[in-house]
């Protein structure tokens, strides 16, 4: 068993394979070869765990020698290095089986984490079992037209019950794998995010990048080889393994097309309902800040007002008791005004204080609303 994973530098340029020596020879195993026929032999020789290909080389350049090494071991992990990133250049190497690609001059970073990465969901495919991958295919493969549109039928059934774009799109990814096919899909859900989701394993880097590009062709289908691009509106697919026999090819693009449109669809009223979902919420949470500040206000003023009055109401009965003097009243008199202003002072104070009940029933009110937005 291997101490470090082992990784394969194929480069005909040897400034370039000591650069990317210095920055993996720490955490992997690393051999090297120049050109595309070497690699091939030292794969069937070392059996490494993943390959980093430079593109341009002679006479046999990456997109040939990644072709032809997947042909003996589709599961060995291809990262392409290159100092071209336009799409086409992309598509080559999503055609010819690569996973990810590194742009020239390496960031020592990026680098890392996509060998991390690559090697990492090499690891979970190996862990699927490749007999139950097999048979799955043979019994996908022998549906006729009834199956597949129960498929289109029973896709359409489980997504009203989705409430989000991610399910969508893992739903139309497992609807896709009924027809017998591995795709993977993009759609984009509230406030322009993409989602992404397979039918098997993760999404590959490259993968991701292609689908976001491919979201902004003007045409709706792109095919190379047996890898498919679909667009739909919000929605775009790959394809990885599209059928040989053209006729099944063909009603395949139709029944995806039909499921990319129906999932645009839904995902347009997904996404409107949550948007004003969202605005319902905002304006109560509004709603509530402006009634919380209105009770602090009210309560403020009430209390306030209670002192105010309490103060009059004092000097009140300071006043009066210092006039009696003056008044030539006698006891019982004083004592029968006394009580009658005190009688109405006291009224007075206990409609001040139901005010004060009043305010403490209306912010119980604005607690409840509190409690009832945390639920949403």
């Amino acid at each position: 068993m291997r101490d470090k994973p082992e990784l394969l530098l194929v480069d005909d340029s040897p400034n370039e394979i000591r650069i990317l020596m210095e920055i993996l020879k720490q955490d992997y195993r690393l051999r090297v070869a120049t050109n595309g026929a070497q690699a091939l032999e030292m794969i069937a020789e070392a059996n490494p765990d993943l390959v980093l290909m430079d593109v341009v080389m002679e006479p046999m350049d990456g997109y040939e020698a990644c072709s032809r090494l997947k042909l003996d071991w589709p599961e060995l992990p291809v990262i392409f290095v290159s100092a071209n990133t336009e799409t086409d250049e992309i598509l080559k190497g999503f055609a010819a089986g690569g996973q990810d690609y590194i742009t020239k001059p390496f960031d020592p970073e990026i680098l890392q984490r996509k060998v991390r990465l690559t090697l990492s969901q090499a690891a979970q495919r190996l862990q699927l079992s490749s007999e139950k991958q097999q048979a799955t295919a043979m019994v996908m493969a022998a549906m006729n037209s009834a199956a597949d549109i129960s498929v289109v039928v029973n896709f359409l059934r489980a997504c009203t019950k989705h409430r989000d774009a991610q399910a969508l799109v893992q739903e139309i990814c497992r609807a896709s794998a009924n027809f017998g096919v591995q795709v993977c899909s993009r759609i984009v859900g509230v406030g322009d995010r993409p989602f992404y989701a397979a039918s098997q394993g993760a999404v590959q880097p490259l993968e991701q990048v292609l689908m976001d590009r491919a979201s902004e062709f003007e045409c709706r289908m792109l095919e190379k080889g047996n890898r498919l691009i679909l667009k739909f509106s919000s929605v775009v697919m790959l394809v990885k393994n599209l059928p040989e026999v053209p006729s099944r090819a063909g009603e395949l693009k139709d029944y995806l097309l039909i499921l990319m449109e129906a999932a645009h669809d839904l995902n347009q009223r997904v996404t409107a309902d949550t948007s004003m979902a969202q605005q319902r919420l905002s304006l109560m949470m509004d709603t509530i800040d402006k009634s919380r500040v209105a009770l602090q206000e009210i309560k403020d003023f009430q209390v306030d007002h209670k002192e105010k009055n309490l103060a009059i109401m004092n000097q009140l009965m300071l006043e009066i008791e210092t006039g009696f003097v003056s008044m030539g009243l006698s006891e019982e008199q004083e004592v029968w005004i006394t009580g009658v202003i005190k009688d109405k002072l006291d009224e007075s104070l206990a409609h001040l204080e139901s005010g004060l009940t009043v305010d403490r029933k209306l912010h119980g009110i604005v607690e409840q609303l509190d409690a009832l937005v945390k639920t949403f």
